[in-house]
């Protein structure tokens, strides 16, 4: 799923899922339920953009890429900053 991000302030993203389901208990076997549920995220857009890793093992490695999909490599100067 993609949503697109506002381009500035927030963004608030509502999912609704449900799935269809039958019991385990051999009982209610001709029964079904539906389970469902809503969730909200809000997304807060920082005017920062540095970010750290904390990453086990040590020699893992983390790859950042832009909203088009292109990596993201630190320059020779700053070889911490993308």
């Amino acid at each position: 799923m993609s949503v697109p991000l506002a381009d500035t302030g927030d963004t608030k993203v509502t999912l609704s899922m449900s799935e269809a389901n039958t019991y385990a208990d051999p009982a209610l076997a001709e029964k079904t339920y539906t389970s469902t549920g809503t969730y909200t995220i809000l997304v807060h857009k920082s005017t920062s953009d540095k970010v750290s890793f904390q990453v086990t093992p040590e020699d893992a490695v983390i790859s950042v890429y832009d909203k088009d999909g292109e990596r993201l490599t630190p320059s020779a100067d700053s070889p911490d900053d993308l």
